[in-house]
């Protein structure tokens, strides 16, 4: 009986230890990571809007799909952060729009697309509004697509910047 009972508790109190000092170690480092996240953030966020100032989360209904994530600037101009699938799901891009609506940059923050096809589309629409942004924007590349969804993502944030500039005019 002694034989069976020693292992067991060594083992758990094995166990209670490792839990208790992993606990300790996310207790210190769960808020330098999530420090570190909102700094990424707002470095991408000041990269598809240069001249922006102070970007607060805001949420907004009625939204197209695409639309995960706004962020409002303090000088009336909003970046979108949209999901979208190319070849792959996982593809998300931000785009900033002034309050002219528009275009002051668009990027990809995350990508699981094989071809790279993402990489530099974002500043073919930059300085372009919904009136002027077409598909033969990206038109041209093999990874059609990623291209596709790129573009969807650009529109969707457009349209999510009209109808949100609809809601402030009829306030």
């Amino acid at each position: 009986m002694k034989n069976k009972l020693f292992p067991t508790l060594a083992l758990g109190i094995i166990c209670l230890v490792v839990v208790l000092v992993l606990a300790a170690v996310n207790t210190i480092t769960a808020p330098l990571i999530e420090k570190a996240q909102a700094e990424k953030v707002q470095r991408a966020l000041a990269e598809v809007m240069p001249e922006g100032v102070n970007f607060t989360e805001i949420e907004v209904d009625g939204l197209p799909e695409e639309v995960a994530k706004i962020y409002s600037e303090d000088g009336g101009g909003y970046v979108f952060q949209m999901n979208v699938v190319g070849y792959k799901p996982g593809l998300v891009i931000l785009c900033g729009i002034d309050a002219n609506g528009v275009i002051t940059g668009a990027d990809f923050v995350a990508s699981n697309e094989t071809l790279s096809a993402e990489v530099g589309l974002g500043k073919n629409f930059i300085g372009h509004t919904s009136d002027t942004v077409t598909v033969e924007l990206v038109a041209g590349s093999t990874a059609k697509k990623t291209t596709s969804a790129y573009y969807s993502a650009i529109e969707a944030a457009l349209e999510a910047f009209e109808i949100i500039t609809e809601k402030e005019d009829a306030q």
